[in-house]
C-alpha cells in the first residue's frame, strides 16, 4: 500500500449524554475505568458501527472484534482516529447487583437469605468531555451522535475542520495522547510521561516524538506524526 496521506484534521469535542460503561482494568470484581477513550472504541462507533462484534448471552461464544481486517477498512478509507483524553471528566464508583441495578445500600443490611452477588464498577458519568481528532485524505461527514461502551451509551460531537500541511520537522514535537501500535516504527519516541493501561493496548500520554515527516495543522497549531492503523500485536 502507498504511504498514507491526510489532507484534513477534525478538531473533535465529544460529551457524554449518559453513563458510559467500559473496563479499562479488571482487578477480581472491581473494574477500573481511566479518563481516556481508547482510539479503536471510537474508530468503531463512528465509521465501523456495522463491524462492531456482538455479545451473544447464553451457550454461545462472544464475538471478539479482528482489529486488524476491520481498521484496515480505515487505512483504505484515508481515515485516521487519535485516543480521546479527558477535559473535565467524572467518574463514579456504584455497586453492581444480582439483577443488574445499581444499589446503593451497605452490604450488612442485605440479609443472609439472600446473599449479594456484587462486583464494583465505575462508570464515565454524563456531561463528561474528552477532545479527539481525526485525520483524513478527504473532506468527511461525522455524525452528530455515537454510542460508545458495553451498553452502547450515547455520546455528542461537536467538530471543527481544518487543513493539514505535510511537514519535515526540525524539532521534536509533543502528541498528548498516542496508541503506540499506531505508531511508524521510523518515528523516534524520546520521551513519555505516563503509560495508560486500556483494552486492546496501552496507550502514551505526553509523548515526545522525532520524525522527519508529520502534518501540521496551523490553525490549531498542532504537529501530528505520520499514524494509521498497524494494530501490531502485543509483543511487536
Amino acid at each position: 500500500m502507498s504511504e498514507q496521506k491526510y489532507n484534513f484534521a477534525y478538531d473533535c469535542t465529544l460529551t457524554t449524554l449518559d453513563f458510559i460503561h467500559f473496563a479499562s482494568l479488571e482487578i477480581e470484581r472491581k473494574v477500573i475505568i481511566k479518563p481516556v477513550i481508547h482510539n479503536y472504541a471510537l474508530s468503531y462507533a463512528i465509521f465501523l458501527k456495522d463491524d462492531l462484534p456482538i455479545t451473544i448471552i447464553g451457550k454461545k461464544e462472544i464475538v471478539k472484534p479482528n482489529y486488524k481486517n476491520d481498521l484496515e477498512k480505515l487505512n483504505k478509507r484515508g481515515v485516521y482516529v487519535t485516543p480521546a483524553y479527558e477535559l473535565s471528566a467524572k467518574i463514579i464508583s456504584y455497586v453492581w447487583g444480582a439483577k443488574e441495578e445499581k444499589l446503593f445500600y451497605k452490604e450488612e443490611q442485605v440479609t443472609k437469605n439472600y446473599p449479594p452477588s456484587m462486583a464494583v464498577y465505575e462508570s464515565i458519568a454524563p456531561d463528561s468531555k474528552f477532545k479527539f481528532y481525526i485525520l483524513s485524505t478527504d473532506k468527511i461527514s461525522l455524525p452528530r451522535i455515537i454510542r460508545l461502551g458495553k451498553k452502547k451509551g450515547p455520546a455528542s460531537l461537536n467538530v471543527k475542520e481544518y487543513t493539514l500541511s505535510e511537514i519535515h520537522p526540525k524539532h521534536s514535537y509533543s502528541i498528548k495522547l498516542l496508541n503506540p501500535w499506531d505508531l511508524s516504527k521510523e518515528i523516534k519516541i524520546l520521551e513519555l510521561s505516563s503509560i495508560i493501561i486500556i483494552p486492546p493496548n496501552r496507550l502514551f500520554s505526553d509523548v515526545l516524538l522525532s520524525s522527519d515527516k508529520a502534518y501540521y495543522a496551523k490553525d490549531l497549531e498542532l504537529v501530528f506524526p505520520k499514524l494509521k492503523y498497524y494494530a501490531r500485536e502485543k509483543n511487536s
